[in-house]
């Protein structure tokens, strides 16, 4: 398999959890207290950039099918929520990309200062604060967005909701954007199945 990983399922067993979230809390104490002045640097970039906030919080489906907010830095324009229905709606093409991917690769919506931090993935460094509160974990599956994409994952949702999204995972390191999110759903299933302590030191 992937990566010199075996079935084993040990990331669905108590143990594994368990020494998963220690190895969680030691390098995001350490990953924090490095990049403080990077983050505030970006803290405010995004603030200058645009008006609104810095941080945008969006609903994931986390353990256990629970709802909570995961942290990024803002990087589109305020009120895009409520802009992208309307965007989809006069853009067929843009519609299909969407229900593909779940996101679009040129998006009108994304600032100048948002196009480099999702570039080089530094919206994502606000989700270490998730961790640290328990709701994710430094590799994991992906996060899933509430709403429709939840029905794409199949059966295979009730064993991502046995453990906690991940900041980044094994979809991330092969197919990134290019991907359907099947093909994301199937590695981070992947990903559980296979679990073990250096399998995440190679995805880091």
């Amino acid at each position: 398999p992937a990566y010199g990983m075996s079935l084993s399922n040990a990331l669905l067993r108590r143990r594994g959890r368990v020494i998963k979230r220690i190895m969680d809390v030691v390098l995001c104490t350490i990953g924090l207290a490095v990049i403080s002045p990077l983050f505030l640097l970006l803290m405010i970039l995004v603030k200058v950039c645009s008006p609104g906030p810095i941080f945008f919080i969006q609903p994931r489906r986390g353990k256990g099918g629970k709802t909570f907010g995961m942290i990024k830095f803002r990087t589109m324009v305020e009120g895009a929520e409520e802009k992208l229905r309307p965007l989809l709606e006069s853009n067929p093409e843009l519609n299909r990309e969407w229900e593909s991917y779940q996101k679009l690769k040129n998006d009108p919506r994304v600032t100048w200062i948002g196009k480099f931090l999702r570039k080089t993935s530094l919206d994502e460094l606000p989700q270490l604060i998730n961790i640290l509160k328990g709701e994710m974990s430094l590799v994991g599956p992906r996060p899933i967005v509430i709403g429709a994409a939840v029905a794409q994952y199949g059966p295979r949702i009730t064993v991502c909701d046995q453990v906690l999204p991940g900041l980044t995972g094994l979809w991330q390191i092969t197919s990134r954007n290019s991907g359907t999110l099947v093909e994301h759903v199937s590695l981070d299933y992947q990903y559980i199945m296979t679990w073990s302590i250096w399998k995440d030191f190679l995805i880091i």
